[in-house]
C-alpha cells in the first residue's frame, strides 16, 4: 500500500480513489490510517459517492461501521451534496445499484434533496424510466400523484426484461 499511496497527495485521495475502484483491502487500511472520511475530491465527492455510483457494497458497510465506531456523522456524509449538487443517493438511483440504495435509506438517506437541476433522486429515476429504483424508492417515500400515475402506466420489470432477451 505504501508504494500505492506515494503517487497520491494524501491519504484521503488515496482512499477516494479505492472507494472508486472498490480496493476493499486498501479501504480498510486507510481505516487503519484514521482517514479523514469528510475529505472531498475536486468534484466535491465523498467516499460514499464513490462506492454510490460503482456499487461497491462492502466497502460502504465498512464506512458505516467505522463511522459508528469513530461517533462521525453518517447523515452528514450520506447527504453531502457534489458540486452538481447531487448526493450519494442520486449516485445510486443513476447507476441502478440496488442494494446501496437500500444502505443508504436505511442509514438516512435525504430522499427531498434536488440537485442543480432541481431533481430528487426519485425524479432522476423517473426521468430515466428505471423502473426497479422507482419500485425501490416508492416502498420509502411518498411519490406525487403525477408519479403515481407515471409508475402504474409504466410497463412491468419482468415484462422488459422478457423484451430485452436475445434468443
Amino acid at each position: 500500500m505504501q508504494q500505492e499511496e506515494e503517487q497520491y497527495s494524501c491519504l484521503e485521495e488515496f482512499f477516494i480513489d479505492s472507494c472508486r475502484f472498490g480496493d476493499y483491502e486498501d479501504a480498510i487500511g486507510c481505516f487503519e490510517d484514521n482517514v479523514d472520511l469528510f475529505w472531498i475530491d475536486i468534484n466535491q465527492n465523498n467516499c460514499i459517492h464513490m462506492v454510490s455510483a460503482n456499487g461497491h457494497l462492502s466497502i460502504l458497510e465498512q464506512i458505516i461501521s467505522y463511522s459508528q465506531k469513530k461517533n462521525i456523522d453518517l447523515q452528514k456524509l450520506i447527504n453531502h451534496q457534489n458540486q452538481y449538487g447531487c448526493t450519494p443517493l442520486h449516485w445510486a438511483v443513476l447507476n441502478n445499484q440496488l442494494a446501496i440504495i437500500t444502505v443508504l435509506l436505511q442509514n438516512g438517506a435525504d430522499v427531498t434533496i434536488k440537485n442543480l437541476n432541481g431533481l430528487t433522486c426519485i425524479d432522476e429515476a423517473f426521468q430515466l424510466d428505471k423502473a426497479e429504483v422507482i419500485e425501490l424508492l416508492s416502498k420509502n417515500i411518498s411519490l406525487t400523484e403525477d408519479q403515481q400515475q407515471s409508475f402504474q402506466e409504466a410497463p412491468d420489470v419482468t415484462e422488459k426484461d422478457e423484451e430485452d432477451q436475445v434468443e
